[in-house]
């Protein structure tokens, strides 16, 4: 996606009471590379497939609204205010916005939004808020007072949500700074209420800075609050603020969502918590809000874990079993790695992790461990084995899928709102990510690092760490740590898998074993886990073939594959091959054979550790036998049509299904007789015969001449290098001045039409013919092929005086006396206004250029943006792109 290019002067400002702008772009003054300019994150008002309908009038899904809660409609009031939009290539975007209470009804419909009426014109009245709580520093505001918020008939505790709606076109825009306030509006001065605005998914855009489309150079650095509602008690929560202040976060588009649970809701907590490669996987399930909703959630109740016991056998049933008070998330640390009690990557230590739902508390909830450590080796232990165990119960469990995000240099930082405490710590596991972070970040952190962290980088026009992947991170608000010896039992099992040749047997204890499939021997331990030995038996036949396509060799098929079919055990087998006229198997190893003589043809297949052996042969026979073709006459012929015939004999006609001509230069006249062909013009003729029941083929290039003394030659330049709108002189000669008729196609441009060396006005790039026509009729032709050095020639001057003077009053483009054709020329002021523009003429062309003018007044002095969109000779369309100086 192109990115919009916003510039913003910086004033001083004081009073701030406001909440928009102000928490999502906070910093008045950042400087990006060398260019000092204020933050800003546009509300993205979407219509993507990609990132979704983000508080757009169509959309039907609530996880998308811009919400803005209303504790109490008859004490509060809200205030609302927009800057003026633009899409994402700078182009201004007229809107209206609309204010629903929570059954959808529109209470208030604003009137169309543009640059001159919109109520915040900068950074500095978004972040000061409205006037009517911060005076004349704010905005006008838009004000829904008491009446306005229960006129829908809502009356009660709410959640009433904006939408925008693009005036002319179905697109997404970008409001660059916005303000949703919500005050109580009892009595004469007004009290702001802080977090009330919130969305379960935020779409957003950071405008770049510097008009270079390969870098992603204008940060974010906002800050949300994140509420992770108590799955008992809506009412109450766990809250993390994340701030991206100096985070090095810069996405451009993106989305903010958070679950509890990561990328996928599967029953494999460790896989739903992985990234993504080349998808969307931001699922929103937690409210995010700008400010701390102290007003509106309680702190959620702490829990508590208890360790139970284990159950079950090692290899079959085996459970670790856990109990918790609150619903949460278990973790248990193996470690087998050190016994230093913390998770070692890359070792034999494994983290084993379950959710507890609402229906799972105070009961036993089995955490399942198939024996397997970390490095994937089966964990060998001895009966009545004690493991220490380590566990983590966690609450407020915060998941952070971020799609789309190029560049995360440094990270953002996590803070403890409520239940307060120590920051936590983020953890991630990016190694389904097949990139380098380029940071020094590790691909995986399970144990957990100090925000900030996590950090990457790339760029946005190939695929790179964050582009078009889903990155993970998460934490938890609340960690309590336990640990317990726990009883191992073990199901111990020894397993044999062997092969034998058919008719062999074998032997164990007082069995014998001479069928395939799995034989079990039980051995009973006193702890009830059972001891196992299995048999794997794979009986051993061979019973191998030759296949080809086809028993012969002939035309249609001069080479056979012959390959081998196996019923069992190919993989097993080594082969020794026997190619005729060889007598011996001396071709080592392989299961295919490409052969191109006939006789018997033998394989050997053999066991490679067994030795079981079987033999097969094939004979492959020759059918090799082509037409014999006899050229009786051929004619020659001068310039003039006439017609004559090529002569032919060949044998065995009645096996040939088709005589075929065909001709690389001539004429065929009548071919109903293949072996008397009637031509009317030399040049060379193509015979193919072909015996159906073999394919081999016979094929004869004739040659007819052209019969004639003399004829008409032309020589002379065949390629023409030249400047746009310049003559130039093209030089051919003839061999003779005796011919009938000569011309050039097409004539236009050229100085004359029938002479030798005409002057051509270069202006395009299409091919010249010169032809000439002799007294017998004969033509000859010779292209002259042109290309040119220049597109066209176009001067647009650097700078113009407006100043009614006679002298450079206007401003507009020239070109040469060759015109080209103009599609659209525009001017921009700096803001990105279009002050001027003309469609669709010719660069000759008398047309209006600009007088300096912008809606009948003086435009101020300074520098102005131009674009010029042309039509070249080949239907290209070029842009160029350049700056004018008015000076009055």
């Amino acid at each position: 996606m192109r990115k919009a290019l916003l510039f913003f002067m910086i004033v001083q400002t004081h009073c701030l009471l406001a909440e928009g702008t102000r928490e999502l772009a906070p910093q008045e003054s950042i400087v990006v590379s060398g260019m000092n300019t204020t933050d800003v994150t546009a509300l993205f008002v979407g219509k993507t497939s990609r990132y979704g309908t983000f508080a757009d009038y169509t959309n039907t899904s609530s996880s998308y609204r811009l919400n803005v809660r209303i504790v109490d409609p008859e004490q509060e009031c809200l205030h609302l205010g927009f800057s003026s939009a633009f899409d994402n290539v700078m182009n201004p975007a007229e809107f209206r916005f609309y204010v629903k209470d929570p059954n959808g009804n529109v209470i208030y419909q604003s009137d169309a939004i543009r640059s001159d009426n919109a109520p915040i014109q900068s950074w500095q009245q978004a972040v000061a808020g409205p006037k009517a709580l911060n005076g004349i520093e704010g905005y006008d505001q838009v004000t829904l007072t008491s009446t306005d918020l229960i006129s829908g008939g809502w009356s009660g505790e709410g959640d009433y949500y904006v939408e925008f709606e693009h005036v002319d076109l179905e697109v997404s825009f970008l409001i660059p700074f916005w303000d949703i306030t919500v005050a109580s509006c009892i009595g004469v001065s007004q009290i702001e209420k802080k977090g009330r605005v919130w969305s379960d998914h935020w779409i957003l855009f950071t405008p770049q800075v510097h008009e270079d489309f390969e870098h992603f150079d204008r940060p974010f650095n906002g800050a949300f609050y994140i509420v992770a509602p108590d799955e008992l008690d809506p009412g109450a929560a766990f809250i993390t603020k994340m701030d991206f202040k100096d985070s090095g976060f810069h996405p451009a588009a993106f989305s903010i969502a958070l679950n509890n649970f990561g990328c996928m809701n599967s029953s494999s907590v460790q896989e739903n918590r992985k990234s993504v490669s080349l998808e969307n996987r931001t699922v929103a399930k937690y409210p995010i809000f700008l400010n701390d909703p102290k007003d509106l959630y309680r702190t959620a109740d702490q829990g508590t874990l208890s360790v139970l016991s284990s159950t079950g056998c090692i290899g079959t049933d085996f459970c670790f079993n856990v109990s918790s008070s609150m619903p949460g998330e278990v973790e248990v640390l193996l470690d087998f790695y050190g016994n230093n009690g913390q998770y070692d990557e890359n070792t034999a230590d494994i983290f084993l992790t379950v959710h507890v739902a609402p229906d799972e508390i105070n009961a036993p909830i089995c955490i399942p461990w198939d024996g397997i450590d970390g490095s994937g080796r089966k964990y060998d232990g001895t009966d009545l084995e004690l493991l220490e165990i380590f566990l983590k119960y966690r609450q407020g469990i915060f998941h952070f899928p971020v799609y789309d995000v190029e560049i995360n240099r440094v990270g953002f930082r996590l803070s403890k709102i409520r239940p307060s405490g120590a920051n936590p710590k983020l953890h991630y596991d990016d190694s389904d990510i097949p990139f380098d972070a380029l940071t020094g970040s590790p691909n995986i952190d399970l144990v957990g690092c100090e925000p900030p962290c996590h950090s990457w980088t790339g760029k946005y026009d190939e695929h790179s760490y964050g582009n078009l992947n889903t990155i993970n991170s998460w934490w938890y608000s609340r960690e309590l740590d336990d640990h317990k010896n726990v009883l191992l039992r073990f199901t111990k099992e020894i397993v044999f898998d062997t092969a034998i040749c058919a008719g062999q047997a074998i032997h164990y204890l007082d069995s014998v074993i001479v069928m395939e499939g799995e034989h079990v021997f039980y051995h009973a331990t006193w702890l009830g886990c059972d001891s196992l030995v299995i048999f794997n038996v794979d009986i051993v036949r061979p019973n191998i073939e030759i296949l080809t396509n086809g028993q012969a060799l002939d035309c249609n098929n001069p080479s056979k594959d012959l390959r081998t079919a196996v019923v069992e055990h190919e993989e097993n087998l080594e082969y020794y091959w026997k190619i005729a006229p060889n007598t011996q198997f001396d071709l080592v190893d392989r299961t295919n054979i490409t052969i191109t003589t006939p006789g018997l043809h033998g394989v050997v297949a053999v066991h490679k550790t067994l030795g079981c052996l079987d033999t097969a042969y094939i004979t492959v026979q020759d059918n090799f036998e082509y037409p014999d073709i006899e050229i009786v006459s051929v004619p020659s012929f001068t310039c003039k049509k006439e017609e004559a015939p090529i002569e032919l004999k060949i044998n065995n006609q009645e096996r040939l299904p088709t005589l075929n001509w065909s001709t690389i230069d001539g004429y065929i006249v009548d071919d109903s007789d293949p072996l008397n062909l009637i031509v009317d013009q030399h040049g060379l003729y193509v015979f193919e015969s072909m015996f159906f029941e073999n394919g081999c083929k016979t094929i004869d290039t004739i040659h007819v001449i052209r019969d004639t003394n003399s004829y008409v030659m032309i020589f002379g330049e065949e390629f023409v290098l030249s400047e746009f709108c310049t003559q130039v002189q093209i030089n051919l000669l003839t061999n003779t001045n005796a011919y009938e008729h000569a011309w050039w196609s097409p004539d236009s441009l050229l100085s004359c039409s029938q002479c030798l060396n005409p002057t051509w006005l270069a202006v395009n790039e299409k091919p010249l013919t010169f032809t000439i026509r002799d007294t017998n009729a004969c033509t000859v032709q010779h292209v002259v092929h042109r290309q040119l050095i220049e597109d066209y020639k176009i001067y647009i001057p650097d700078a113009f005086s407006p100043n009614n003077d006679g002298i450079n009053d206007n401003f507009g483009l020239f070109s040469s006396d060759c015109p080209v054709y103009v599609v659209e020329f525009s001017i921009y002021d700096r803001w990105g206004n279009r002050v001027f523009t003309r469609e669709n003429f010719q660069s000759t062309d008398s047309y209006p250029k600009w007088n300096g003018n912008v809606l009948g007044r003086h435009a101020i002095e300074g520098t102005y943006v131009y674009a010029a969109k042309l039509r070249l000779h080949n239907d290209e369309l070029r842009v160029i792109k350049g700056n004018i100086h008015l000076v009055r």
